[in-house]
Protein backbone atom coordinates (compact mmCIF):
# COMPACT_ATOMS: atom_id res chain seq x y z
CA UNK A 1 0.00 0.00 0.00
CA UNK A 2 1.31 3.39 -0.85
CA UNK A 3 0.21 6.47 1.09
CA UNK A 4 0.39 9.90 -0.20
CA UNK A 5 -0.69 12.80 2.49
CA UNK A 6 -1.72 16.16 1.62
CA UNK A 7 -2.39 18.51 4.41
CA UNK A 8 -3.46 21.90 3.85
CA UNK A 9 -1.08 24.95 4.94
CA UNK A 10 -1.84 27.65 7.36
CA UNK A 11 -1.52 30.71 5.65
CA UNK A 12 -0.46 34.05 7.64
CA UNK A 13 -1.51 36.31 5.29
CA UNK A 14 -4.35 39.15 5.62
CA UNK A 15 -7.76 38.43 4.04
CA UNK A 16 -6.46 35.00 2.23
CA UNK A 17 -8.91 32.08 3.01
CA UNK A 18 -7.48 28.97 4.15
CA UNK A 19 -7.34 26.19 7.03
CA UNK A 20 -6.47 29.00 9.53
CA UNK A 21 -7.01 32.29 7.97
CA UNK A 22 -5.41 35.26 9.76
CA UNK A 23 -7.74 38.62 9.30
CA UNK A 24 -5.41 41.98 9.78
CA UNK A 25 -7.22 44.66 11.70
CA UNK A 26 -7.74 48.52 10.71
CA UNK A 27 -6.11 51.01 12.89
CA UNK A 28 -8.06 51.90 16.01
CA UNK A 29 -10.55 54.51 15.06
CA UNK A 30 -10.30 56.51 18.08
CA UNK A 31 -13.49 58.95 17.45
CA UNK A 32 -15.55 55.95 17.72
CA UNK A 33 -16.63 55.38 21.27
CA UNK A 34 -18.54 51.84 22.55
CA UNK A 35 -19.99 51.96 25.74
CA UNK A 36 -19.78 48.55 27.36
CA UNK A 37 -21.52 50.07 30.58
CA UNK A 38 -24.55 49.34 28.94
CA UNK A 39 -24.83 46.63 25.81
CA UNK A 40 -27.67 45.21 24.48
CA UNK A 41 -27.40 42.25 22.13
CA UNK A 42 -29.87 44.51 19.48
CA UNK A 43 -30.54 47.73 19.36
CA UNK A 44 -32.95 49.31 21.94
CA UNK A 45 -36.25 49.33 19.95
CA UNK A 46 -35.55 46.49 17.93
CA UNK A 47 -36.09 43.53 19.95
CA UNK A 48 -35.61 40.03 18.50
CA UNK A 49 -36.91 36.33 20.31
CA UNK A 50 -34.60 33.57 20.26
CA UNK A 51 -36.15 31.34 17.85
CA UNK A 52 -32.98 32.12 15.39
CA UNK A 53 -29.23 33.64 16.06
CA UNK A 54 -25.86 33.40 15.58
CA UNK A 55 -23.16 31.14 17.59
CA UNK A 56 -19.43 31.93 18.11
CA UNK A 57 -17.04 29.87 19.65
CA UNK A 58 -13.73 32.14 20.60
CA UNK A 59 -10.06 33.02 22.89
CA UNK A 60 -8.73 35.94 23.61
CA UNK A 61 -5.43 35.23 23.31
CA UNK A 62 -1.46 37.21 22.84
CA UNK A 63 0.91 36.83 20.05
CA UNK A 64 2.32 34.37 21.53
CA UNK A 65 -0.57 31.75 22.14
CA UNK A 66 -1.63 32.48 26.05
CA UNK A 67 -4.80 33.01 27.01
CA UNK A 68 -5.56 36.12 28.20
CA UNK A 69 -6.89 36.61 32.07
CA UNK A 70 -8.31 39.51 32.12
CA UNK A 71 -12.18 40.33 32.75
CA UNK A 72 -14.02 42.59 30.30
CA UNK A 73 -16.88 43.07 27.74
CA UNK A 74 -16.39 43.46 23.73
CA UNK A 75 -19.44 43.50 21.18
CA UNK A 76 -18.98 42.52 17.54
CA UNK A 77 -21.06 44.67 15.25
CA UNK A 78 -23.49 43.34 12.77
CA UNK A 79 -25.37 44.02 9.64
CA UNK A 80 -28.01 42.66 8.17
CA UNK A 81 -27.33 43.09 4.47
CA UNK A 82 -30.48 44.13 2.91
CA UNK A 83 -31.76 46.50 5.40
CA UNK A 84 -28.59 47.74 6.66
CA UNK A 85 -29.93 47.33 10.60
CA UNK A 86 -26.81 46.81 13.14
CA UNK A 87 -27.06 43.99 15.49
CA UNK A 88 -24.70 43.44 18.49
CA UNK A 89 -22.73 40.29 20.01
CA UNK A 90 -21.89 40.87 23.88
CA UNK A 91 -18.63 38.82 23.67
CA UNK A 92 -17.64 37.94 27.32
CA UNK A 93 -13.86 37.22 27.76
CA UNK A 94 -14.19 34.92 30.06
CA UNK A 95 -16.27 32.77 27.97
CA UNK A 96 -15.41 30.38 25.18
CA UNK A 97 -18.51 30.92 23.40
CA UNK A 98 -21.82 33.67 22.71
CA UNK A 99 -24.40 33.33 21.23
CA UNK A 100 -26.70 36.57 19.73
CA UNK A 101 -31.05 36.26 18.79
CA UNK A 102 -30.81 37.86 14.86
CA UNK A 103 -33.70 37.88 12.71
CA UNK A 104 -33.46 35.71 9.71
CA UNK A 105 -31.41 36.92 6.83
CA UNK A 106 -27.72 37.74 5.37
CA UNK A 107 -25.01 39.50 7.72
CA UNK A 108 -21.12 41.03 7.95
CA UNK A 109 -19.26 41.64 10.39
CA UNK A 110 -18.23 45.19 10.91
CA UNK A 111 -16.44 46.53 14.07
CA UNK A 112 -15.56 45.47 17.53
CA UNK A 113 -15.32 47.37 20.27
CA UNK A 114 -13.73 46.85 23.84
CA UNK A 115 -13.74 49.32 26.59
CA UNK A 116 -14.57 52.60 25.67
CA UNK A 117 -12.67 53.93 22.97
CA UNK A 118 -11.23 50.94 21.66
CA UNK A 119 -12.87 50.10 18.16
CA UNK A 120 -11.66 48.07 15.50
CA UNK A 121 -12.16 47.40 12.29
CA UNK A 122 -13.06 43.40 11.59
CA UNK A 123 -14.73 43.35 8.44
CA UNK A 124 -13.39 40.35 7.10
CA UNK A 125 -13.83 38.31 9.14
CA UNK A 126 -16.60 36.25 7.65
CA UNK A 127 -15.60 37.49 3.68
CA UNK A 128 -19.08 36.87 2.09
CA UNK A 129 -20.99 37.27 5.28
CA UNK A 130 -22.62 34.38 6.89
CA UNK A 131 -26.93 33.48 7.41
CA UNK A 132 -29.51 33.06 9.67
CA UNK A 133 -32.76 31.04 9.13
CA UNK A 134 -35.17 30.75 11.23
CA UNK A 135 -35.54 27.98 14.18
CA UNK A 136 -31.78 27.84 13.98
CA UNK A 137 -28.67 29.10 15.01
CA UNK A 138 -25.91 29.42 12.69
CA UNK A 139 -22.40 28.28 14.12
CA UNK A 140 -19.62 30.65 12.47
CA UNK A 141 -16.90 28.11 13.63
CA UNK A 142 -14.03 29.64 15.88
CA UNK A 143 -12.08 32.77 16.41
CA UNK A 144 -9.28 33.80 18.16
CA UNK A 145 -8.55 37.44 18.82
CA UNK A 146 -4.92 38.31 19.12
CA UNK A 147 -4.14 40.98 21.65
CA UNK A 148 -0.84 43.29 22.46
CA UNK A 149 -1.60 44.65 25.72
CA UNK A 150 -5.06 46.33 24.93
CA UNK A 151 -4.74 46.50 21.23
CA UNK A 152 -6.40 44.06 18.77
CA UNK A 153 -3.59 43.04 16.55
CA UNK A 154 -5.11 40.75 14.25
CA UNK A 155 -8.19 37.92 14.13
CA UNK A 156 -7.73 34.59 13.15
CA UNK A 157 -10.28 32.15 12.12
CA UNK A 158 -9.86 28.70 13.60
CA UNK A 159 -8.91 25.74 11.63
CA UNK A 160 -11.53 22.66 10.65
CA UNK A 161 -10.03 20.94 13.75
CA UNK A 162 -10.68 23.89 16.26
CA UNK A 163 -13.73 24.80 15.04
CA UNK A 164 -14.60 21.34 15.85
CA UNK A 165 -13.39 21.21 19.23
CA UNK A 166 -15.55 24.43 19.62
CA UNK A 167 -18.55 23.13 18.66
CA UNK A 168 -19.35 21.71 22.49
CA UNK A 169 -19.08 25.38 23.62
CA UNK A 170 -21.49 26.78 20.99
CA UNK A 171 -23.84 23.84 21.70
CA UNK A 172 -23.72 25.10 25.51
CA UNK A 173 -24.66 28.68 24.95
CA UNK A 174 -27.40 27.92 21.95
CA UNK A 175 -31.42 28.38 23.30
CA UNK A 176 -33.17 25.24 23.82
CA UNK A 177 -35.19 24.13 20.92
CA UNK A 178 -32.51 25.37 18.37
CA UNK A 179 -31.17 23.28 15.67
CA UNK A 180 -27.29 24.00 15.20
CA UNK A 181 -26.60 24.66 11.06
CA UNK A 182 -23.10 25.99 9.39
CA UNK A 183 -23.78 29.87 9.05
CA UNK A 184 -22.19 29.78 5.79
CA UNK A 185 -24.72 26.81 4.05
CA UNK A 186 -27.08 25.96 6.75
CA UNK A 187 -26.01 22.60 6.25
CA UNK A 188 -27.25 20.81 9.57
CA UNK A 189 -24.20 20.22 12.50
CA UNK A 190 -24.17 16.70 14.60
CA UNK A 191 -22.28 15.70 17.55
CA UNK A 192 -21.14 13.04 15.35
CA UNK A 193 -19.69 15.71 12.70
CA UNK A 194 -17.94 17.24 15.24
CA UNK A 195 -16.28 14.26 16.49
CA UNK A 196 -15.43 13.45 12.92
CA UNK A 197 -13.63 16.72 12.33
CA UNK A 198 -11.57 17.10 15.69
CA UNK A 199 -9.28 14.57 13.46
CA UNK A 200 -9.65 15.96 9.73
CA UNK A 201 -6.85 18.30 8.05
CA UNK A 202 -6.47 18.30 4.38
CA UNK A 203 -6.78 15.39 1.87
CA UNK A 204 -5.60 12.26 2.75
CA UNK A 205 -4.94 9.92 -0.14
CA UNK A 206 -4.17 6.40 0.35
CA UNK A 207 -3.64 3.87 -2.77
CA UNK A 208 -3.64 -0.34 -3.07
CA UNK A 209 -2.29 -1.46 -6.41
CA UNK A 210 -0.57 1.63 -7.11
CA UNK A 211 2.16 3.43 -6.07
CA UNK A 212 3.01 6.50 -5.38
CA UNK A 213 4.09 8.88 -8.28
CA UNK A 214 2.34 11.17 -11.11
CA UNK A 215 -0.33 9.67 -11.18
CA UNK A 216 -1.64 10.01 -7.70
CA UNK A 217 -0.15 13.82 -7.27
CA UNK A 218 -2.20 14.39 -10.45
CA UNK A 219 -5.42 13.18 -8.84
CA UNK A 220 -4.39 15.02 -5.45
CA UNK A 221 -4.09 18.07 -7.68
CA UNK A 222 -7.74 17.48 -8.72
CA UNK A 223 -8.99 16.88 -5.53
CA UNK A 224 -7.19 20.12 -4.32
CA UNK A 225 -9.58 21.89 -7.35
CA UNK A 226 -12.74 20.80 -5.85
CA UNK A 227 -12.62 22.70 -2.74
CA UNK A 228 -13.48 26.48 -3.73
CA UNK A 229 -17.06 24.71 -4.61
CA UNK A 230 -17.47 24.07 -0.83
CA UNK A 231 -18.03 27.84 -0.53
CA UNK A 232 -17.95 27.45 3.24
CA UNK A 233 -14.91 28.13 5.20
CA UNK A 234 -16.09 26.12 8.41
CA UNK A 235 -15.70 22.36 6.49
CA UNK A 236 -17.08 20.55 9.14
CA UNK A 237 -16.95 17.14 9.46
CA UNK A 238 -15.01 14.58 7.83
CA UNK A 239 -15.71 12.79 3.93
CA UNK A 240 -14.51 9.18 3.83
CA UNK A 241 -14.96 7.70 0.10
CA UNK A 242 -12.99 4.32 -0.86
CA UNK A 243 -13.39 3.98 -4.85
CA UNK A 244 -12.70 0.54 -7.03
CA UNK A 245 -11.23 0.22 -10.20
CA UNK A 246 -11.03 -2.73 -12.51
CA UNK A 247 -8.69 -2.74 -16.02
CA UNK A 248 -7.98 0.71 -15.77
CA UNK A 249 -11.37 1.65 -15.11
CA UNK A 250 -13.80 3.38 -11.87
CA UNK A 251 -16.49 0.56 -11.22
CA UNK A 252 -18.20 1.65 -8.08
CA UNK A 253 -17.51 3.14 -4.69
CA UNK A 254 -17.18 0.66 -2.15
CA UNK A 255 -17.79 3.25 1.02
CA UNK A 256 -18.91 6.53 1.45
CA UNK A 257 -19.23 8.15 4.36
CA UNK A 258 -20.18 11.68 4.77
CA UNK A 259 -20.58 12.85 8.21
CA UNK A 260 -19.92 16.21 7.42
CA UNK A 261 -22.42 19.81 6.55
CA UNK A 262 -20.53 19.87 3.28
CA UNK A 263 -22.74 21.13 0.61
CA UNK A 264 -23.60 18.52 -2.71
CA UNK A 265 -20.85 20.69 -5.10
CA UNK A 266 -17.80 19.83 -2.94
CA UNK A 267 -19.13 16.05 -2.40
CA UNK A 268 -19.80 15.82 -6.50
CA UNK A 269 -16.43 17.29 -7.09
CA UNK A 270 -14.90 14.81 -5.00
CA UNK A 271 -17.27 11.63 -6.58
CA UNK A 272 -16.58 13.12 -10.05
CA UNK A 273 -13.01 12.82 -9.13
CA UNK A 274 -12.33 9.22 -7.84
CA UNK A 275 -14.96 8.38 -11.06
CA UNK A 276 -13.21 9.91 -13.89
CA UNK A 277 -9.31 8.63 -12.60
CA UNK A 278 -8.10 6.36 -15.17
CA UNK A 279 -5.15 4.31 -13.35
CA UNK A 280 -3.17 1.56 -14.89
CA UNK A 281 -4.96 -1.89 -15.64
CA UNK A 282 -5.42 -4.60 -12.48
CA UNK A 283 -7.13 -3.84 -9.31
CA UNK A 284 -6.40 -0.45 -7.70
CA UNK A 285 -8.61 0.93 -4.35
CA UNK A 286 -8.14 4.99 -3.66
CA UNK A 287 -9.49 5.36 0.12
CA UNK A 288 -9.79 9.55 0.40
CA UNK A 289 -10.15 10.97 3.50
CA UNK A 290 -10.87 14.98 3.41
Amino acid sequence: MSKLIFALPILTLALVLSSCDTVQTAPQRGGEKIDTGTMYPVPSGRGHSEDSGLVLAYEFITPNGDRLTDDGMCRLRLVETSMRKSYFMQIDKTKTAAFVALPAGHYETVRMGCGITKTWDVGDIFKGGFQIETGSASYAGKVSFVFKKNDLQVVERASRKQSATGYSDAVAVVPAGLKLVSAFNLMPLTEEMASQGQNASGFDVNAKGLASGPQLNALLNQLRQCEPKSKDPLQFGRLDYTAQYKSGKFTDFSSKKDANAFNDSFRGCVQDTLAGFRPPAGEVEIHVVY
